[in-house]
């Protein structure tokens, strides 16, 4: 009686992991697999299905497949559920299902823009609160995001999205300008808030083309909103052509200075991904075990 008791109380482990058409999901299945061995729990693979399934590429579609057809070999239950709130639908599927562990893989769950937003992690945290969550970092997948962000060439897309931040810089610089101005503030109180518009530009932009035309634009604008006569590109002050030389001057110093330290500091990560591909060969050489597995490593780090 008292053993039948203890066998009921001892509830059997289930996981639960993502499917993805994610190129790291078949190893973020695999690991998943090896827990439920470990554990001898029961596995399953829950693909949620929502309205951007419907567009896949014909290359995620097709991955997505390899990784539903991996997943079984592996001894997952395949489950599809729909919905357009993945945390939300997986958190459900857990709690109906009674699983006792979630797997999920790093990239799921990095933070993306500026405002901070509520990852897949957070949100299965706050949503299953008695289900362990464990993140499976994959480091390849690190390294191909690191590289496509480290080494991208500027594009005139690029240009555009930078030329675009540098005019709603100066619009929202201007506005200020308007309401210090209303206020009784000095010129010089104005001109200091165009060149801190020019340092914001040179810091959140990639571009030279943005901070040089803020520089101009700063000048311009200061020009025809501030001075008199006001709304005229005249000036009727004789020191005011040394105000905009200095102002037009500051503005690119400080622009220029900005941009170099962008450029240094993107210099050093690229420095820095370079010495993690070069460590990495190192290790996976050491554990090749012939030839043809070395030149395999080889090809793939020279890759």
């Amino acid at each position: 009686m008292v053993q039948n008791a203890e066998k009921q109380s001892k509830k059997k482990e289930h996981i639960l992991v993502g499917l993805s058409s994610a190129p790291s999901n078949s190893k973020i299945v695999e690991t998943a697999s090896k827990m439920a061995r470990a554990f001898d729990a029961n596995l399953t693979a829950l693909y949620i299905k929502t309205s951007q399934s419907e567009v896949l590429s014909e290359e995620n579609a097709k991955r997505l497949q390899n990784n539903i057809k991996f997943a079984e070999r592996m001894g997952a239950t395949i489950v599809t559920v729909y919905g357009e709130d993945v945390a939300l639908q997986m958190a459900e599927y857990a709690k109906t299902s009674g699983a006792t562990k979630i797997v999920i893989g790093r990239n799921a769950t990095k933070r993306a823009g500026i405002i901070r937003k509520p990852t897949l992690a957070d949100k299965l945290i706050a949503l299953a609160t008695n289900i362990d969550i464990h993140i499976i970092p994959d480091a390849d997948s690190d390294l191909r995001e690191q590289k496509e962000t480290l080494f991208k060439k500027t594009n005139a897309l690029s240009i555009v999205k930078d030329l675009a931040i540098s005019l709603g810089v100066i619009i929202v610089t201007s506005l200020i300008g308007l309401f210090f101005a209303h206020l009784g503030f000095s010129e010089a109180n104005i001109i200091t808030l165009y060149i801190l518009g020019v340092l914001i530009t040179s810091i959140v932009t990639s571009s030279k083309l943005a901070w040089g035309f803020s520089s101009v634009a700063s000048v311009l604008i200061f020009n025809f909103l501030f001075t008199k006569p006001r709304f005229s590109l005249m000036a009727y002050g004789d020191g005011y052509p040394i105000t905009f030389a200095i102002m037009f001057v500051a503005s690119l110093i400080t622009g220029s200075l900005a941009s170099k330290m962008h450029n240094q500091t993107k210099q050093s990560s690229q420095a820095a991904y370079r010495t993690k591909i070069l460590f990495d060969a190192n290790r996976l050489l050491q554990r090749a075990s012939d030839d043809e597995e070395v030149l395999k490593i080889t090809a793939e780090q020279l890759k």
